[in-house]
């Protein structure tokens, strides 16, 4: 017959400390603690950046290595250890710091104290990390009762994807309306049949380079089929895009005189090479227009060819 432990549950046992003591000057003039994971976990609990939620707070790297009197690689040290642990994590772009169990230990004590923390939640950053400490959050307090649950969903507003009237994100918003239409190209491209790489490819140079009344004859072609035997026709195009990039072959030189033939692009591996160099780059040459876009979209969406095949499209995405 199993016995029935008669043992008293483990109950945590806590004692208060005063944050002001890392200002105190008595403090001040003991011996400083080292450079290490035990007492960069002390700091993180008590220091002086600690706010009423626990274990959420904002603060730099190097404004605390500057706190402790450690050098910044020191500091990158002693973090490190705590984090291999799972103890603390950080967003340090958004200057945001989360010890994932300090609620556990720091349940409020009324739904009131709850209410007061939401003015502090909103001074925390915007992130992916205050995201992921939402749920910790509203999974732990959330669970205490019924009145802790709707003081919570009262004071906490649910962190959002997008921060209203900041330029970062809005560009970012942007980019992803464009990244929706180009999806939705894609899916035109899919339900179509495409013409043969060859020809998609001096279409892509044709309306790159604003071209419109150029001649697709033999040499042209035998330009493109000769480098498709090497190169993918995504790299192809990337070396015409990469052209269009260098102002002086788009013109800005002595000669006011353009170089972006296919001729001069394609003349060799060397100069594919270049110009996909010129391309990978951060050169740009303002907004692509509706017909460049798609000309883009349709080439890129070929794929790799076959040594073996040029003609072949590859439209596995």
């Amino acid at each position: 017959m199993k016995e029935i432990s008669s043992r008293p549950e483990k109950r945590a046992r806590y004692r208060k400390i005063e944050i002001r003591m890392w200002g105190d000057e008595k403090f001040a003039n003991l011996s400083p603690i080292p450079p290490c994971g035990q007492g960069l976990w002390i700091y993180l609990l008590t220091g002086p950046h600690t706010g009423p939620i626990p274990g959420i707070f904002r603060i730099g790297r190097a404004a605390m290595a500057e706190e402790l009197n450690w050098d910044l690689e020191a500091f990158d040290e002693a973090f490190a250890e705590a984090f291999r642990e799972g103890m603390v994590k950080a967003d340090w772009k958004a200057k945001v710091v989360w010890i994932p169990k300090a609620i556990f230990c720091n349940k409020p004590e009324s739904p009131n104290v709850v209410t007061s923390w939401g003015s502090e939640w909103d001074l925390i950053p915007e992130c992916d990390l205050k995201r992921e400490a939402y749920e910790v959050l509203k999974a732990s307090i959330c669970a205490i009762g019924e009145t802790f649950d709707k003081a919570f969903h009262k004071s906490f507003v649910k962190p959002s994807r997008k921060a209203i009237g900041n330029q970062e994100q809005e560009q970012e918003q942007e980019q992803e309306q464009e990244q929706e239409q180009e999806q939705e190209q894609v899916k035109t491209l899919v339900d179509q049949k495409s013409p043969k790489p060859v020809d998609i490819i001096f279409e892509f140079w044709k309306k790159t380079m604003d071209s419109p009344r150029s001649a697709f004859d033999k040499n042209r072609r035998a330009l493109i089929e000769k480098a498709l035997k090497s190169y993918s026709p995504k790299e192809i195009c990337q070396a015409i895009r990469g052209c269009y990039k260098s102002p002086f072959n788009m013109g800005d030189n002595d000669k006011k005189t353009k170089y972006n033939g296919l001729d001069l692009i394609l003349r060799n591996a060397e100069k594919i090479d270049k110009f996909i160099a010129l391309d990978a780059g951060n050169a740009k040459r303002g907004k692509e227009s509706i017909e460049q876009q798609n000309a883009r979209i349709e080439a890129e969406f070929l794929g790799p060819a076959p040594a073996n095949d040029s003609n072949t499209i590859d439209m596995e995405v």
